[in-house]
Order: structure tokens, then sequence, then C-alpha cells
């Protein structure tokens, strides 16, 4: 190692190889087109593991069902033992569709 000052290698530049990154940047834009730079390719990013019909099930069930304890609405670890599946499982499914089984859709006005 040389006098070196921080940051600095013997085998590449301090600057990190951004020279490099540019490069691979400028080849993918002339390749695919401007309209195409951020986009995902297809079968890029974390496949799903949830069985076929699940998210399904536990929609159907959120909203058709009660649990066997007589509870008056499905809790997500309760469903989650229904339908086989983890807790975070059916709160993932529940936030993506914007389903709250915990509020009450009517109220009564008390003449109290």
């Amino acid at each position: 190692m040389g006098g070196g000052g921080v940051g600095e290698r013997g085998d590449r530049p301090a600057g990190g190889g951004v020279g490099e990154h540019g490069a691979l940047v400028g080849h993918a834009l002339a390749e695919r087109g401007v309209e195409q730079v951020g986009v995902l390719a297809k079968g890029r990013g974390r496949r799903s593991w949830l069985a076929e019909g699940a998210e399904a099930a536990i929609v159907r069930l959120t909203f058709t069902a009660t649990p066997d304890d007589t509870s008056t609405h499905w809790s997500t670890r309760s469903l989650a033992a229904k339908v086989g599946v983890g807790k975070d499982t059916v709160a993932r499914v529940w936030h993506k569709l914007g389903i709250k089984p915990w509020k009450v859709d009517t109220f009564k006005v008390s003449t109290d």
C-alpha cells in the first residue's frame, strides 16, 4: 500500500469505478430504450410462495364465516390457523386489500 489517503486502494481508483457503472447503464439504455429505464425485467424479484387459492380463502373466510371460538370477528392468528398459513401472511393480505375485520360497519345511536 502506498502513502494512501482515505479510500485509496491499489487495485481500483478511489472513485469506486463510477465510469464502469455509467458504461453499464449506457449499454442497457442503448439496448432497451428510454421507456424501459427503471422497469424490472420479467422474472425478477421475490416469487410468491403462497399456495394457489390461499388469498381467496383468506378473503372468503374473513367475510363469510366466524371463528369457531364464538368470537365476533377473525384475528390474524385464528384465521391463519384455520387456513394453514402464518399470521403475517393473513395480515399482509388484509393490508393489501384494505380489509379491517375488527372495525364495525354499523352502530346504534343511544337514546340516553
